[in-house]
């Protein structure tokens, strides 16, 4: 975002910002999941929430209700991060989300994502459950590397990038 004389412009997003902020993301749930196992925060009520997301996404996907995978997706998250309670943490990650937004629907695109991004998140949550900080983040890793290759296929591929002029 800029400001010109008294409009603000909002500048599209590269590939390379994409990627930042996924880096951005990453790195805060990777410590705010080490935060919740070292300190035992994945107590029985958390993890139930956790697991319920978890179900509800894959509910979504499978009623093809993609505003709703949308929203579990980042409710699951969401929830790595507030269990922590790091207020620092949980204010990134508003502010990375704002930023996500912008871009999270182009994998619309990719409808096989949504079904490896399930897989991915279960095995975060095997991992949480095992209380496996090392495991956990790699997993977390993982998840986020496919994301960004995701966007990158997406973003580099023609027939994607003319579909997306023709909806402008």
């Amino acid at each position: 975002m800029k400001r010109e004389n008294t409009k603000v412009i909002v500048t599209p997003l590269s590939l390379s910002d994409i990627k930042e902020i996924l880096d951005a993301r990453a790195a805060i749930e990777i410590m705010s999941v080490r935060i919740c196992i070292s300190q035992g925060l994945f107590i029985p009520q958390k993890m139930d929430e956790l697991l319920e997301l978890h179900e509800k996404y894959e509910l979504s996907i499978l009623r093809n209700e993609l505003e709703k995978s949308f929203e579990y997706d980042k409710l699951f998250h969401d929830c790595l991060i507030k269990t922590s309670n790091n207020s620092r943490l949980m204010q990134f990650t508003e502010r990375l989300n704002v930023q996500a937004q912008r871009f999270k629907r182009v994998t619309i695109v990719t409808p096989t994502r949504y079904t490896m991004t399930y897989s991915e998140h279960a095995t975060i949550v095997n991992a949480i459950k095992n209380k496996s900080i090392a495991q956990a983040s790699e997993a977390i890793l993982l998840h986020i590397e496919n994301s960004k290759k995701n966007y990158e296929e997406i973003l580099t591929n023609d027939m994607w990038l003319k579909m997306f002029k023709t909806l402008k």
